[in-house]
């Protein structure tokens, strides 16, 4: 990882993610990524506990993300349900799944934060996945 510091700006090479800028004002480092998976366009790394780690895993989860989209939109529907957070009894899990889009993501503390939008399913219109370094939700809240 590279370098290059300008007062407030800092930018830094990673092999994975490529350039990464420095947010001061949110303490996160920002890699842009496909708009066509994340809508935000960019996934922001904490660099604690361990910022290597923490770009590893954001680069783990770019990989693994457009190959399994789809499953994780499905099993995050469910989870959403498990954890009940959707309290319109119409709605299937189906057309939450459905629905749901890829907001923000965020590695903090080690973990992938995944902010999914609902599509106007739920009255807060975003869920937050949080998911281990195997990518599966261990928690979820609104």
């Amino acid at each position: 990882m590279t370098e290059d510091k300008q007062d407030d700006f800092r930018l830094t090479h990673h092999a994975r993610l490529g350039a990464v800028r420095w947010d001061r004002a949110a303490e996160l480092w920002y890699a842009a990524v496909d708009a066509s998976l994340i809508r935000d366009q960019e996934i922001g790394v904490s660099a604690a506990p361990d910022i290597g780690i923490a770009f590893d895993r954001a680069a783990d989860f770019l990989d693994w993300l457009p190959a399994n989209l789809t499953q994780f939109k499905i099993v995050a529907a469910r989870e959403a349900f498990n954890y009940d957070l959707i309290w319109n009894d119409d709605l299937e899990e189906s057309e939450l799944a459905s629905r749901l889009t890829v907001q923000s993501v965020s590695i903090r503390g080690g973990r992938v934060e995944v902010w999914l939008d609902t599509g106007g399913a739920t009255t807060d219109h975003l869920l937050l996945a949080k998911l281990d370094e195997r990518h599966k939700i261990v928690d979820m809240e609104l």
